[in-house]
């Protein structure tokens, strides 16, 4: 059975439940179309691998499948599907297969909660696969505050302080610029 993306034990909503989906999301993507052309001729592997460049993976299994198909275009092999579902890792394997199995199927209510849609997206792959990116990265500043306001929880000399307060200036300022991309690309 497909891992469950959200667990249902615990009902508060945790941000990592949402990381976890948009880059199962986003691999998703690469695997089934990655090689379709956006934009012209630019393959959608090649926007999302950039846009993707600064994006830590939290998942591991998603991180390394996305790890391989970059080690794989380092030494000028573009990978489909395929490579990833008869891989000899077992674990890539699997996540592949589920990744690409067809119909994907997604319930009602995630798409809800979540606002992942997966109706037509060959016909706008471009906007599909920004807008999910953007939730992506939206949800990872997120949890840094989180992680950032938990810190200044803390006992901290006010040098640590100021520095926390720093980073946490920084990463509002992020959250609302991605905020204000995805503002415009939600239509």
């Amino acid at each position: 059975a497909p891992m469950p993306l959200a667990s249902p034990r615990n009902a508060t909503y945790q941000p990592g439940d949402a990381i976890a989906a948009y880059e199962r999301e986003s691999m998703r993507m690469l695997l089934n179309y990655g090689l379709s052309p956006i934009d012209g001729d630019q393959p959608l592997y090649t926007y999302l691998l950039q846009e993707l460049e600064e994006v830590h993976f939290r998942t591991p299994e998603y991180k390394a499948i996305l790890t391989l198909f970059q080690d794989q275009l380092a030494q000028g092999n573009v990978v489909d599907a395929t490579f990833f579902t008869k891989n000899e890792n077992e674990s890539i394997k699997k996540t592949a297969i589920d990744l690409t199995a067809q119909p994907y199927t997604i319930s009602h209510h995630w798409e809800e909660q979540h606002q992942i849609y997966t109706t037509k997206e060959e016909d706008d792959l471009h906007r599909v696969a920004f807008k999910n990116v953007l939730r992506l990265k939206l949800r990872l500043i997120q949890q840094l505050i989180e992680e950032n306001r938990a810190g200044l929880q803390q006992p901290l000399s006010l040098e640590e302080e100021d520095q926390l307060l720093q980073v946490h200036t920084a990463l509002k300022q992020t959250e609302t610029t991605i905020a204000q991309q995805l503002g415009i690309v939600i239509w």
